[in-house]
């Protein structure tokens, strides 16, 4: 009787495992329901049909310098003067052109326009030291600018204003404005920034345009008023010698006209 009862005990064990196996096969060939949300036309996100791609700025940038060379170089030379021209009787020379630097004139609008520092100082920077060294370039090749020093009676020449002189006319150095030695400088200034093909042929272009409008300039330029002043050794009322010439004055300062003008890109 005991065995009997074991065996159905041990029966009833087997037929309730076999029910479990046969209810979890079920439940997996039930279709599994998607708990995500449907995408719909609202939850849909936007894609642009192009990804935007960092656009060439030279372009932008050498017009943001061509109007700062349109608005700062005119600025300097109207704050530029001859400095230590020296006189002799009624003769000037040596001295040159002498001002504030350009660089301070040269960088507010480029700024302004958002133009990286890196470049604004890769273009200004040579142009501002090449417009410096062609003024400390300049002198007065001995120009009869004070024919009454010739003979002055007085111990000292009073200050007298020199006539208008052709700017051209004076000895100077263009090499560091040139458009193949500026391009080279703004180049190895800016380094791998003008590396590509859109830079070095943008830089160019700025280069010449910008030595075209300083020649023409240069052409047309006048310099006037350079004050002219100094002593007069010889002049000895005591010997009865009541005049002489003006022996190592000075001659400084004077206005150059017109200021320059560029062409509009």
């Amino acid at each position: 009787m005991k065995r009997v009862k074991t065996f159905l005990y041990f029966l009833f064990f087997v037929m309730a495992c076999v029910g479990l196996v046969s209810a979890a096969e079920t439940d997996l060939k039930k279709p599994v329901r998607n708990i995500a949300p449907a995408l719909t036309p609202e939850r849909a996100i936007s894609l642009p049909e192009k990804i935007p791609v960092v656009q060439n700025q030279w372009p932008q940038w050498i017009n943001s310098a061509k109007k700062s060379i349109r608005t700062g170089i005119p600025q300097w030379v109207n704050m530029v003067g001859l400095k230590d021209g020296i006189v002799n009787g009624a003769n000037v020379t040596e001295g040159s052109l002498a001002g504030p630097s350009p660089s301070a004139m040269l960088t507010p609008t480029m700024m302004a326009d958002g133009v990286p520092n890196s470049i604004i100082n890769g273009l200004m920077g040579p142009v501002a030291e090449a417009v410096t060294s062609w003024a400390s370039s300049v002198r007065v090749p001995n120009l009869p600018w004070y024919p009454s020093f010739l003979v002055v009676p007085a111990p000292i020449a009073p200050p007298t204003k020199s006539p208008a002189t052709p700017l051209a006319a004076l000895i100077q150095t263009r090499a560091f404005l040139e458009p193949s030695m500026l391009t080279m400088t703004i180049q190895t200034r800016l380094g791998k920034e003008a590396a590509t093909p859109e830079a070095q042929a943008a830089i160019k272009e700025f280069c010449t345009w910008f030595y075209s409008g300083f020649s023409t300039w240069l052409s047309t330029a006048t310099i006037k008023e350079v004050l002219g002043t100094g002593p007069v050794p010889t002049f000895n009322p005591a010997a009865n010698i009541h005049s002489g010439p003006v022996v190592k004055g000075t001659a400084n300062g004077g206005v150059i006209t017109p200021a320059p003008v560029w062409s509009v890109p």
